[in-house]
């Protein structure tokens, strides 16, 4: 991400992103693979208050850096945010799934 930040604030004269697109999209995935292992697992152990405090900011986080994008800059797809939108997808659903976890709970 430091990278894309680079990249962005200045105004593409690097490019390193462009140059090397295929391994962003890669390490991306493998951090949400990896972060989606960890936090059903980590979800697993808690009970249906951990959970629940774990599905709405998981929910929640990306559905600001979706908005925080738009209001950066619009609906482009190639604009500022584009690389998070691989990432926020998937967290959505995930908190989704601790949500379903949390609401099988029975008892506490």
């Amino acid at each position: 991400m430091v990278a894309y930040g680079l990249d962005f604030l200045s105004v593409g004269e690097f490019s390193f992103i462009s140059d090397h697109f295929e391994i962003f999209l890669l390490l991306i995935a493998v951090g949400v693979a990896l972060l989606m292992i960890g936090l059903v697992g980590w979800a697993a152990t808690l009970g249906k208050k951990g959970r629940m405090r774990i599905a709405f900011p998981v929910i929640g986080m990306p559905l600001v850096v979706i908005a925080i994008g738009y209001w950066l800059g619009g609906t482009n797809v190639h604009g500022l945010f584009f690389l998070f939108l691989f990432a926020m997808a998937p967290l959505i659903v995930i908190g989704l799934v601790v949500m379903i976890m949390a609401e099988s709970v029975r008892g506490t």
